[in-house]
């Protein structure tokens, strides 16, 4: 069959196996339609029948490691299409990645020094000074950050707590003599 015998699914006349009005396609004398949301049914009759030889022939030209290899070869440095993007974010929405895996994410992630995006802003060179030179409220005003960040970021460093009663205090202890 020639490939411009082969149209789109429109509003009008809706594919026969999803029953929806895109990207799938029929045969202009409507024995044969290839879905792409319910996979390649090319040989998929419209009484519901198939031809079990011509798919088995299918499956196994799509298995084929040389095929498969070229493919990949072609599509390989090309940008993805935004509704292949969208389609694959859904499909993994909500997923919980198993515990083997998250892991091996979590020590890139220590590796690099990089922290997860729900984790904020990272504290710059110049805050960092901040926090670990002046007193936990002062820091807090001065950076922009809450009291609660700035003392944890103080627990991450290892900085003694400084009382905002000895800032600024230029007085010695009393030594005994």
């Amino acid at each position: 069959m020639a490939r411009n015998s082969w149209p789109e699914v429109s509003k009008e006349r809706l594919c026969p196996i999803c029953g929806e009005g895109r990207r799938c396609k029929f045969t202009d004398d409507g024995n044969a339609a290839r879905c792409f949301r319910q996979g390649d049914r090319r040989l998929q009759v419209a009484n519901g029948k198939q031809n079990r030889n011509g798919l088995v022939a299918m499956w196994a030209k799509a298995k084929d490691p040389a095929r498969c290899a070229k493919i990949a070869a072609a599509r390989r440095g090309k940008p993805r299409p935004p509704e292949v993007i969208e389609a694959m974010r859904q499909a993994n929405l909500g997923r919980k990645l198993p515990a083997e895996q998250r892991a091996k994410m979590s020590a890139a992630h220590k590796r690099r020094r990089t922290m997860p995006p729900a984790a904020g802003k990272a504290f710059s060179a110049r805050e960092l000074r901040l926090i670990r030179s002046l007193p936990p409220a002062d820091a807090a005003k001065r950076t922009g950050r809450t009291l609660t960040a700035v003392y944890s970021q103080r627990s991450r460093l290892g900085s003694k707590p400084k009382s905002d009663s000895s800032a600024g205090s230029t007085e010695r202890p009393a030594v005994a003599r």
